[in-house]
Order: C-alpha cells, then structure tokens, then sequence
C-alpha cells in the first residue's frame, strides 16, 4: 500500500507542475461597444407630430409616405383631418340652413380634396351632398326682384345734359335664334334661392309676348370724356360671371364714369314706349360687395322718374321688372335714358370691377315681367371648384393624349344621344352646337347611343371604334335615363356604365361631359331616374375629382315641346363649357 500511495502522489505532483509551467489564465474581455462604420448615423429617437407638417392634411400625406413613422402619429393626423373638414362641413352646413349662400362658393373651392382613404370615406360622401346641396340651392338661376312703382317723379326743366354717340351704333342683342319657348323658374322672394324639392317639378314654358321689344344696344354718356360699356369677348381673354341664362347673347360691363366718380351704364331706349308697361333688365353684380344699384329713368321731356333700387337677392344673374307708374307729367310713351349706378357706398371702385348687363327689353300695354327676358335655365352646371378641376382634368387629357398645350379642340365634337330622342333631335341639337362655331370647320357628329353591352364595348375597340382620341377630343353623352336598363340597381348602373366610360374616355385623352336629362323613362322609374343623376353627380364630384363638365337637361322636361327646349339648352351649356376651357387656356 505505501508503494502504491507514493506513486499516486508522483503523478499529482507532476501534474500540479505541468499546470504551474503553463501560461496563466485570463479572464474574457468585456466586448467594446461597436464603433459606427463610415458613412452610417446613430440610431434618432422616434418621430413624433412635430416632424410632419402644421396643416393636418399635407402631415398626414408625409405620414403616409414615411415608413419610419409610428402609427399612432398616422392616427392621430388622421383624426385632426377629421376635425377640421368637420368644421369646415359644419359652418357650410350652418351657413346653408340659414339661407346665406354668399362665400361659399370660395369656402369649398379652398378645401383640398381628401385622400381616397377609407378612414375619410364618410367625410367625402357628407362634402359631396354638401356640394350637392349648394348647386340646388343656386337654383333658379334668374332670380326675379319685385318694384314697386316709383313713389314720385321730379321734373326738370331741361333733359340731362346727355351726350349720345355719333353715329347710334347698329343692335347688338339679338333675338334668340330660334322660336323656342324659354322654361322661366318660379319666382323667389327676398331671401336666398331657397333648396328645391328632390324632384325638379316641370318648367314653366311662356311664350314671350310681342309687346316686348328687345333693346337695341346704345349707350350715352354724361360728358363727351366718360366711358362706355363695352361688350365682353367670349374668347376666353376677359372674365364673364358664369352660370350664364340661355337667351342671353351679349354681356356688357360698366366702366367708372369720371364725371360720376362711380361704376355706372346708361341705356338709351330711343323713344321706346313703355306706355302701361315698364322695362326688364338682366343683371349680375360681379362683385359679392355689391348688393345694390341706384335707377332713374327719364322720358324725351326731360322728366326723370327716381326708381326704388334694383336690390340683388343673391351673387348671380337676377331679372329686374320696372314698372313705370302711371303718374303726371312723365311721358311713358317716349322713354328716353335708363341710368344704372353703383349707390354712394361703392364711389371710386377701380375700371375692372363694374356690374355686367345681359338682357334688356321694353314691355307696354301690361305689367312687365321676368319671363318677358325670354331666357332658358342655366344649363351648364358650374362652380368654381369644378373649374378648378376642369384644369387639373384638361392638362390630364393632354398628357394622355400627347397634345400640345391648348390642345384641345371644342370643334371636335361627338354626341351620342340615346335613340329614344330620334335622329331628328340629334340633328337639330347638332346644328345648333354647330351654331356656335360660326365660320369655323368643325368635325361635329351625332350618332344612337345603343344600350347594349357589344356596342358599348366596341366605343374604343374593334375594326371601327365609336371612339377615336385623334378625330374625337369631346363626346357628350345624353342617355336620358335609359341605361337603368342595363342593370339590376342604380348603383351598378353608375358603376359599371357611367364609371367605366367616363374613366375610359379620360384614359384616352377625350373630355367627356355628363348631360342629366331629358329624363325619357316611365313614371314608375323616375324616382330611380332621379338617384341616377344624384348618383352620377355625386361619382363626378368624388371618384373623378369634380373636373368632368356636366349639363343638366332636366328642366326642359319630358314633352315635345321640351326636346325642343333641350336641344337648345344642351347648346347653352356647351357654350358656357366653351368659354370656360378658353378662360383656363385649354381649348383653342
């Protein structure tokens, strides 16, 4: 045992000598932090708000495109999106109800389109029925102010000194150019164009009596030096207020007569008799300041009768009736000046902002009134939202259809009409879109909108498409309600008719324009003929950002007589549609 004890203890003795003779251990290191490589930034702390922008809609369209930005700044820029359109929509709400139009025509035109975000859903359809609310509310277009008769006249021994121009420059007013009965809206009282009913009730149609006689248009002036209304071009180079009346041909605007120091126009009526009657006058303010126009009216004797002032219920074109009163010593049988100034509160305005005239006549034997204007609802629906987006749609269609700036050209024209109006509407509505274009060669063509899906699909396909973006730069559309028959429910119907060929047409670089009537189906469908126009307006307005033209036909109604009316209507509004792509410097 003590041998064997011995040699254990060598080998742990060599052992514990083996360890001692090697290198001693170490502890690990600890692992430096890692050094930054060249080119690399340290790790910055979260985004929060403050790094988007103050308006809450441009911060959240940064949010949407930053992938480092934490989703509770997204949300929390969305509710504050949310908030605002919300007031906004509510003080247009508030403003609307209480009858008050004036502004906010400007108020929606400064709102930005939302984002096609599903969180902003609800927000777009309530803005559209806002807008939709506000378009019926400007209806009827023509207002109609009431006078009563002028509760004095003050004599004067000698006329004014009224200087008239040499030669008597020839008639510029025409005469409408065809015969047809003009749709006169119901009267308003004092107050704002208050809403329409849903269904728009069928137009009163009056046949101007002969006893009314249009105004040949002659100015005077007061002093050899003042200026004289001047006739407002139609090219596009000068502003016209819009929503122009049918049977308006000619629009004059005041100048500042420097002997008046105001805005001011004097018609002379050359000896006109308005004997028992008066004189109508269309007018638009062109300024939303200006609510008011002092009128005198004098006879060849040298009378001058002081009329009450034309006061303006709304911004927009309003007809005038001024019954001249039977009283002593004025001479209704030879009307001489009909002077028409700014009122003292507006002395001094500058050149450009005179009031603009579009109609005169002169009525004897009865008491004149609105219709005696002759004039047809505005047809083109405007607004200055959707010409803001006329623009945006123009500039488009010149890039998707490779052309020039200005290259647009309104001669271009294909109608496509439904077939229940017959070749013979689509004639006559031809010619008269033809009208416009007066010494100029157009490239006009009507042809049957056939409601069937073959047809509609070869619109831009097949051997021989309807459709050709280099021949084609405008197509109208006038379906009259009969696509409804394309599918089960309204909704698909604007979906997959109007949706898909509006889209289509813009793809290609032709500028569609929506016609909402003749309504031309059975009584039981015009409740859902309605929700079709509702509908398509509200897709026009939403989906393809407000820009697409639309003319409404629907007071013309459902009648001969009204496809009559129709026809010239759908000229009016192209006429409007016309000046306006001249005016943003689209069309030719």
């Amino acid at each position: 045992y003590v041998a064997i004890a011995a040699g254990l203890l060598l080998v742990a003795g060599a052992t514990a000598a083996v360890a001692l003779s090697g290198p001693r251990a170490r502890p690990a290191p600890a692992t430096p932090p890692a050094q930054p490589t060249t080119g690399s930034e340290p790790p910055r702390p979260a985004k929060s708000r403050i790094d988007y922008a103050v308006d809450p809609l441009q911060g959240w369209k940064q949010a949407q495109h930053d992938p480092e930005c934490p989703e509770f700044v997204r949300q929390d820029l969305t509710r504050d999106v949310q908030r605002q359109r919300q007031a906004h929509l509510d003080d247009v709400d508030e403003a609307l109800g209480a009858g008050r139009l004036e502004g906010l025509d400007q108020l929606l035109a400064a709102l930005p389109a939302l984002p096609e975000d599903v969180a902003f859903a609800a927000l777009r359809t309530r803005e559209n029925e806002v807008r939709a609310r506000l378009v019926k509310a400007r209806q009827p277009v023509v207002a109609i102010a009431r006078h009563e008769p002028a509760p004095m006249i003050t004599p004067s021994p000698a006329p004014p000194a009224v200087v008239p121009p040499a030669p008597a420059p020839p008639a510029l007013i025409a005469k409408p150019s065809t015969p047809f009965p003009a749709a006169v809206a119901p009267p308003v009282s004092g107050t704002p164009n208050p809403a329409p009913p849903p269904a728009p009730p069928a137009p009163l149609v009056i046949v101007p009596d002969n006893d009314a006689t249009p105004w040949k248009a002659a100015f005077l002036t007061i002093l050899p030096a003042d200026a004289k209304p001047r006739m407002l071009l139609l090219d596009g180079s000068e502003t016209v207020p819009g929503h122009w009346p049918g049977g308006a041909e000619n629009f004059y605007k005041s100048p500042r007569v420097a002997s008046r120091k105001r805005q001011g126009m004097y018609l002379d009526l050359g000896g006109a008799s308005g004997r028992d009657g008066g004189v109508v006058v269309l007018l638009n303010p062109n300024r939303f300041d200006r609510k008011q126009l002092i009128v005198t009216l004098s006879d060849k004797s040298g009378h001058v009768a002081k009329l009450p002032p034309f006061t303006f219920p709304t911004n927009d074109w309003t007809a005038f009736p001024i019954p001249i009163p039977a009283l002593a010593g004025f001479d209704a049988t030879r009307l001489n000046i009909l002077a028409i100034e700014d009122d003292d509160a507006h002395l001094d305005l500058p050149e450009d902002a005179g009031f603009v005239l579009g109609k005169v006549v002169v009525v004897s034997g009865r008491e004149p009134m609105a219709h005696d204007l002759a004039l047809r609802p505005a047809a083109l629906v405007a607004d200055d939202n959707r010409i803001r987006n006329l623009l945006r749609l123009t500039d488009s269609l010149m890039r998707a259809a490779k052309r020039p700036p200005k290259g647009l050209d309104p001669t271009r024209l294909r109608l496509l009409a439904a077939g229940d109006l017959g070749t013979a509407w689509r004639s006559a509505a031809s010619e008269r879109l033809g009208a416009l274009f007066a010494g100029r060669t157009t490239h006009l063509a009507d042809q049957e909108l056939i409601f069937t899906q073959s047809w509609l699909d070869g619109l831009f396909s097949g051997a021989a498409p309807v459709l050709d973006p280099m021949r084609d730069h405008v197509v109208v559309f006038v379906t009259t309600g009969a696509e409804l028959t394309l599918q089960k429910t309204v909704a698909l119907t604007i979906d997959r008719f109007w949706k898909l060929r509006l889209a289509a047409c813009i793809a290609r670089g032709i500028l569609p324009v929506v016609v909402l009537g003749p309504t031309r189906v059975p009584d039981e469908q015009r409740p859902d003929a309605e929700k079709l126009w509702s509908g398509v307006t509200d897709l026009v307005t939403d989906t393809l950002n407000g820009g697409v033209p639309i003319i409404d036909l629907r007071p013309a109604g459902a009648d001969g007589d009204g496809d009559k009316l129709a026809a010239q209507m759908l000229a009016d509004g192209y006429r409007e549609l016309v000046y306006a792509l001249r005016r943003i410097g689209a069309a030719r």
